[in-house]
């Protein structure tokens, strides 16, 4: 009985309903962008937040901004944008539409958005690490020990005043570029099985 409720639990829930041979070729060129698109994001450190399908739509939650010291971050474009990340809370939100290509039948690309908002609020001098931990909590609510980032925007965040910069080109063109890599790669290996 034991093993029974054991090895019950261990269902492969992400199994398609539909094979892949089963599929049109404009469904698996969608599935390569979209996969593409979602590995890309991963890969670049943003956590992809919302997802649909039907929609073509793809988006993450906001990422703080690369500062000079953080060599690893990819999400700066320019010097001048790292800059910019080590003076202020700088938070970049991606949104990606996987859309058909105009003129050629059964293709697809996708089309980024990059939206930059800066962080307007003060910050008070710490004194001490319960200060410290307070910079997460929600004023007039119990303490609770997550980011005030995990929420659906940057504009949801009751104590933050963010001011939207607006579009960052750069950062759009990086990302579209290494989508297209990455979807390029995909298909080429698709076509030469």
């Amino acid at each position: 009985m034991a093993c029974g409720l054991l090895f019950s639990g261990c269902a492969n829930y992400t199994t398609p309903i539909v094979s892949e041979s089963d599929l049109t070729p404009a469904e698996r060129n969608f599935n390569v962008v979209w996969r593409g698109t979602m590995d890309t994001l991963t890969e670049l450190g943003f956590t992809v937040d919302q997802q649909d399908r039907r929609e073509g739509l793809m988006a993450t939650l906001p990422l703080t901004g690369q500062q000079w010291f953080e060599f690893w971050l990819q999400d700066a474009a320019t010097p001048r944008d790292v800059a910019e990340g080590s003076l202020q809370t700088i938070y970049r939100t991606v949104r990606v539409y996987v859309e058909p290509v105009t003129g050629v039948e059964g293709q697809f690309a996708a089309r980024v958005e990059v939206i930059a908002s800066r962080s307007e609020r003060t910050v008070a001098p710490m004194t001490n690490t319960v200060q410290a931990y307070n910079l997460f909590a929600i004023p007039g609510q119990p303490y609770r020990m997550e980011s005030m980032l995990i929420r659906q925007s940057v504009e949801d965040i009751p104590e933050a005043k963010v001011k939207r910069i607006g579009r960052d080109v750069g950062l759009e063109s990086n990302i579209a570029m290494a989508i297209a890599v990455r979807v390029a790669g995909r298909q080429e290996a698709a076509t030469s099985d």
